[in-house]
């Protein structure tokens, strides 16, 4: 499943009429899922789609029918394709360049308008909607969703030839306005070397729980590379869901275990201990997962 399936895969609804019986009968079964007031995709495709993909798509038809509107945040972030790790319930966010918030009645459902002045420079055009620039985008999930979603932006950026001046002068260029003190701390922290964004959450979540020592990708022997290691001893590997899936990476499921296990083995008699984890369990226990990171450190001190 591609992002130019799904676009080529929305079905426009400009000019529906009463008398366009197919796809109204298609719209009330479900076969067709509306996912704007002008655009709709057809269910079985959508449910196909990786989530992230869904979330995409979904933002693409709802900045599609918003002319004015400016895509920010993380909804700018989703259609540039930046690493997104949200921390709370997700709405489509847009800016008015004028300035103006409309009122909550006049605000779609799944949506949310926010204050954010914007120039012609911030603005750029993607696949047929209106959002700001990757930076800008960055700025404001920092600003708005604060240190660890913010980190997770920055360091995609990094990570795709951006540098730290950059990102700061885009900030200095905001002035005097709330959230900037988060925005400059996800810089200062902020490496290129991340390889996903639950990695860079995983770092994110320790850094907020004062533990610091964090090498991310570290060389361990002339071919082996670790996610992120703690005090030197503590290895951190963040698997997702689809390294054992048997699919993804054209492994079996068994053969990909047994491979993880001679690592982990390997470097168990190097010295270090292991710690998995999943985006799941970063997700749902972010505070246990930096407790028991920082119990392991303190027992080893």
């Amino acid at each position: 499943m591609t992002p130019e399936f799904l676009l080529q895969s929305l079905a426009p609804l400009h000019h529906l009429s009463n008398t366009d019986t197919r796809t109204l009968r298609q719209l009330h079964s479900g076969k067709l899922k509306r996912l704007s007031p002008n655009y709709a995709i057809d269910s079985d495709v959508f449910e196909q789609a990786p989530r992230h993909l869904q979330h995409w798509i979904d933002i693409v038809a709802k900045g599609r029918d918003r002319h004015e509107a400016v895509a920010i945040g993380r909804t700018a972030a989703r259609l540039h394709g930046m690493w997104v790790v949200p921390l709370t319930d997700e709405v489509a966010e847009f800016a008015l360049p004028s300035g103006h918030v409309p009122p909550l009645k006049n605000q779609a459902a799944g949506t949310r308008y926010r204050y954010a002045a914007l120039t012609s420079d911030d603005i750029t055009i993607i696949n047929g909607a209106r959002a700001v620039h990757r930076v800008r985008a960055f700025l404001d999930i920092a600003r708005y969703h604060g240190f660890a979603e913010g980190l997770v932006a920055a360091d995609w950026l990094l990570a795709t030839g951006f540098t730290k001046q950059t990102l700061t002068t885009q900030l200095n260029l905001l002035g005097r306005v709330k959230g900037v003190a988060v925005a400059r701390r996800c810089i200062a922290h902020a490496v290129a070397k991340s390889e996903s964004p639950y990695e860079s959450f995983a770092r994110a979540l320790l850094i907020e729980a004062g533990i610091g020592d964090l090498e991310v990708q570290k060389h361990v022997g002339s071919r082996t590379r670790v996610d992120l290691c703690v005090a030197g001893f503590l290895i951190i590997e963040v698997d997702g869901e689809s390294k054992y899936d048997g699919a993804t990476f054209g492994k079996s499921t068994d053969s990909v275990i047994v491979a993880e296990r001679k690592r982990e083995k390997w470097l168990q008699n190097l010295g270090y201990r292991v710690l998995r984890v999943s985006p799941a369990d970063l997700h749902r226990h972010s505070a246990s997962f930096a407790a028991t990171v920082r119990s392991i450190v303190a027992r080893a001190a």
